[in-house]
């Protein structure tokens, strides 16, 4: 099986996911991914990790120049701490 460029970076990214981010972080990128999912009657596939991660960064870019930085602080903003 030929991986395509998407399928490295798609790996790459689910590595990055798994080795930079703690428990609690990602389980609110899998619930925010789901929520998507769910409420997006627009996408047939839905929203990938990478797209999702990719959107957090640039919204977040200007303010830090780490992407765990910048996940990190958007998953405060929108996760409803309990």
């Amino acid at each position: 099986m030929k991986n395509t460029d998407t399928d490295i970076v798609n790996q790459y990214i689910s590595k990055y996911v798994e080795h930079g981010l703690d428990k609690s972080q990602q389980e609110q990128l899998k619930h925010v991914l789901k929520f998507i999912w769910k409420e997006n009657p627009y996408q047939e596939e839905g929203i990938t990790l990478t797209q999702l991660l990719s959107y957090i960064i640039d919204e977040c870019i200007d303010h830090t120049r780490y992407a765990k930085q910048a996940v990190e602080k958007w998953l405060d903003t929108v996760i409803e701490k309990d």
